[in-house]
């Protein structure tokens, strides 16, 4: 609150007025000064001293919920999130693209024995089987016991055991011997692909429940047979019968 001012009215106000006034404010300003001196010095409070704290402070140690951190979807990524290969870093040091080729260096033959080679089906497979010769004058058999084999570079010689295959229907090949009692082809034989075919290979019988059908390619012959590729070709049908058969590395197999 102001001090009272002296404002003197001509003919009226008088000197003691002027004094009483000045002393009033003297007394005034003697009582705030006094309350000024008597006020107690800097100090502090606690925490549970300040009434709002909570209302404006959090403690010291707290934790956030996601939703309360502003700019975290700017610097991380959700727990659960996908990436497309561009984002991934390292991507062509570990994986090969989808379509990709290998050299033969690039073939791993950790699953194979020592002198193991690799082999295939002509179904696009392949296996690790053991070397045992072919093509070049040297000596590989294979003996077959399944309704359907496809011929292989690999093995120079074939055993064809049908003994525990059945009957089927009748081939239409040139077959000779004395038959297997009409009993027809259990077993196809696909043979290789006459280009593919190297050196003289050997074909034998050895079971006796039905026919063995040596079968080339369709539109290749087989000593003139022309093959369809299902039924016709050249027709093992007596037990132990076999043929040697060779290539002119065109379109034709021919018994030797």
């Amino acid at each position: 609150m102001a001090q009272t001012p002296f404002n003197p009215t001509p003919g009226v106000s008088t000197h003691q007025d002027c004094v009483d006034t000045i002393n009033a404010n003297v007394t005034d300003a003697e009582s705030r000064l006094g309350s000024l001196e008597s006020a107690p010095p800097a100090h502090t409070h606690t925490v549970s001293e300040i009434t709002d704290i909570a209302a404006n402070y959090a403690p010291i140690s707290h934790a956030h919920t996601v939703s309360q951190i502003t700019d975290i979807a700017a610097n991380y990524a959700p727990i659960s999130h996908t990436h497309t290969v561009s984002q991934i870093t390292d991507i062509a040091a570990n994986y090969a693209p989808i379509s990709h080729t290998h050299t033969v260096a690039d073939v791993n033959s950790s699953t194979a024995a020592s002198g193991y080679v690799m082999t295939a089906d002509g179904g696009g497979n392949a296996t690790w089987e053991e070397a045992q010769g072919g093509g070049g004058g040297g000596f590989s058999l294979a003996t077959v016991t399944t309704p359907t084999y496809t011929q292989i570079p690999q093995h120079t010689h074939h055993l064809y055991d049908d003994t525990d295959l059945g009957g089927g229907e009748s081939g239409s090949g040139s077959g000779s011997g004395s038959g297997s009692g009409g009993s027809g082809p259990c077993m196809t034989v696909e043979l290789l692909d006459p280009t593919l075919h190297d050196g003289v290979t050997t074909h034998k019988k050895i079971g006796s429940s039905c026919d063995v059908l040596l079968l080339p390619p369709s539109g290749c012959t087989i000593d003139g047979v022309v093959s369809d590729g299902s039924v016709s070709g050249y027709v093992l049908t007596s037990q132990y019968e076999s043929v040697s058969i060779f290539s002119d590395g065109v379109s034709g197999y021919y018994i030797q």
